[in-house]
């Protein structure tokens, strides 16, 4: 993509813009919540989290990748990720849809919070 540019406006306004080479502005996209699974799916989860974390945080737009078991819960997950745009954080989305981690976790309860920053 290029170089970004930060738009003064908007920093001065406490908002993360950037505005590549084309023009387009850049806004952050966060997203934070919980994943449920059923008690028997907890190995399998388990399993795929380290791999899909790690894939996670190379893609080029992540900014912040953290997924987590909660401890008191094994079925709970959170979630909180920042990508450096919306195409970014659809780019992620669209290869976690397509991966292992996608088709194990598909039918997981799902409480997100997503936000621009």
């Amino acid at each position: 993509m290029g170089r970004l540019f930060f738009c003064q406006a908007a920093s001065r306004a406490g908002i993360a813009l950037g505005i590549n080479w084309e023009g387009t502005i850049l806004a952050k996209v966060m997203l934070t919540g919980t994943m449920r699974c059923k008690p028997h799916e907890v190995d399998s989860v388990v399993a795929l989290l380290p791999r899909h974390h790690r894939l996670s945080e190379a893609e080029p737009g992540c900014l912040s990748f953290e997924l987590w078991q909660d401890e008191l819960d094994p079925c709970c997950f959170h979630v909180s990720e920042v990508f450096r745009s919306e195409a970014d954080f659809a780019a992620h989305q669209d290869r976690t849809h397509s991966s292992d981690w996608g088709r194990v976790t598909q039918h997981m309860t799902r409480d997100f919070n997503k936000r621009v920053l």
